[in-house]
């Protein structure tokens, strides 16, 4: 990516200083994030500062809004502000899962977060949960393991792929 004095300066021109510290991007947006054309492609505005006075992202990692993180009134999805920060001190490379444990799944707001057991009684605690990203909702699920198993041994019998392993005594009907 070809970068210029005179595309940074574009670039600040499109940012508004809040007083809670973040840069709101305030050209076109998508799903919430600022976007802008560099070299003829398209780019998340936080992905191009981050890149710009912070240095190159890391293979693997993704860039989290640490403000949102921060922000726990904050409901997340297309509407949320932070979305739209471009304050590089506000951005950090972090892994999916943990840019995923910091959203709306890791938040006090999460109405999930009272349930401490599963609908059969199971512990979700750390040895005994599934987490996996749903992806038409945008977040974060949980199952427990012995409740998963089951479904999956349950799955595998119905279409016929129980193999040598999979616990005999879960086979019945």
């Amino acid at each position: 990516m070809i970068v210029t004095e005179a595309s940074i300066e574009r670039f600040m021109a499109k940012v508004v200083k809040q007083q809670n510290g973040c840069w709101r991007w305030t050209a076109y947006a998508r799903a919430g994030y600022g976007q802008l054309s560099c070299d003829s492609k398209r780019i998340s505005a936080h992905r191009f500062s981050y890149m710009q006075f912070v240095g190159p992202i890391p293979d693997g990692l993704t860039i989290d809004h640490v403000c949102h993180t921060r922000d726990l009134s904050c409901r997340g999805g297309e509407t949320c502000p932070h979305r739209r920060c471009v304050n590089p001190a506000h951005l950090e490379a972090v892994t999916q899962a943990v840019n995923g444990s910091r959203g709306r799944a890791g938040k006090l707001n999460n109405p999930m977060r009272d349930k401490t057991h599963c609908p059969q009684g199971h512990p979700y605690d750390l040895a005994n949960t599934y987490l996996y990203f749903r992806k038409r909702k945008g977040c974060v699920g949980r199952e427990c393991r012995p409740c998963r198993n089951e479904a999956v041994l349950r799955h595998k019998l119905r279409h016929g792929h129980v193999r040598s392993g999979d616990s005999p005594q879960d086979q019945s009907p």
